[in-house]
């Protein structure tokens, strides 16, 4: 019981017994109610009425402020709400701004990778023509000269052509080295840019972290029971960003295994071409070794 109404209490008591008493002594008719009383009785009738008004006047202003609070509560959980939405809204732009730079990136480097390839097969295409043509004109000097020469120069050509294989094969190697080197830098180069990425993203989880956690402190503050809503919206924020940021990594992971997967079937189509090239530098030779064989038995017979 507050103080207002204990006052209330022991204003409505006096009253009621100086009435009591002064209703009894005037049926007694041997004693009057003295005029005193009669004071402190309408003495007393002012200050519970008095009390009464400034209880109500107590419980208005209370009711009040109350209502007031709940005002300035509600504001602030509105202008809370709005600042998150302002912040998630932000962090999807970021995250739609990387994704687009990536793609760009793998644009790039699928394009010089093309133009790589073009130029490699336009190289190998010139080298089997100037092979050929000076095959036809080594051909076209062996007929003028006479055998004995034919044989040293057939011989001489035969060393040459294996050291410019030789040489072929070296130039060849070194190429392909050059390509690994360059793919294993491109390699490098985008873990790079993901560990950035990713560093970015940690950044930004601990700064909306902090502010969260500075956010729940002024709520503890105000009331318990904004606390609770807000704990709540916050694990259903982070559980959304670390599925996002599951997908993303999935997403990059998928993109390296196909990148890794057209690698591999370069490899094979430039080694299956070296192959079949070889090949054919063999079945030449055998042609011109039965060739000169044949001439040799001509000459004998």
């Amino acid at each position: 019981m507050s103080l207002q109404q204990h006052t209330l209490t022991a204003a409505t008591v006096l009253s009621f017994l100086l009435v009591m008493v002064c209703d009894w002594t005037t049926a007694s008719r041997s004693v009057q109610c003295e005029p005193s009383l009669l004071n402190t009785l309408k003495i007393g009738r002012l200050a519970q009425k008095e009390t009464v008004d400034a209880i109500k006047n107590y419980q208005q202003e209370q009711e009040q402020q109350q209502e007031q609070q709940e005002q300035e509560q509600q504001q602030e959980q509105q202008e809370q709400q709005q600042e998150q939405q302002e912040q998630e809204q932000q962090q999807e732009r970021q995250e739609q701004e990387q994704q687009q730079e990536q793609q760009e990136q793998e644009q790039e480097q699928q394009q010089e990778q093309q133009e790589q390839e073009q130029q490699q097969e336009r190289q190998e295409q010139e080298q089997q023509q100037e092979q050929q043509e000076q095959e036809q004109e080594q051909q076209q000097e062996e007929q003028e000269q006479e055998q004995q020469q034919e044989q040293q120069e057939q011989q001489q050509e035969q060393q040459e052509q294996e050291q410019q294989k030789e040489q072929q094969e070296q130039e060849q190697q070194q190429e392909q080295q050059e390509q690994q080197e360059q793919e294993q830098e491109q390699e490098q180069q985008q873990e790079q840019q993901e560990q950035e990425q990713q560093q970015v993203q940690q950044e930004q989880q601990q700064e909306q972290q902090e502010q969260e956690q500075q956010q729940e402190q002024e709520q503890q503050q105000e009331q318990e029971q904004q606390q609770e809503q807000q704990e709540q919206q916050e694990q259903e924020q982070e559980q959304q960003q670390e599925q996002q940021e599951q997908e993303q990594q999935q997403e990059q992971q998928e993109q390296q295994e196909q990148q890794q997967e057209q690698q591999q079937e370069q490899e094979q189509e430039q080694q299956q071409e070296q192959y079949q090239e070889l090949q054919q530098e063999q079945q030449q030779q055998e042609q011109q070794q039965q060739h000169q064989q044949e001439q040799q038995q001509e000459q004998e017979q």
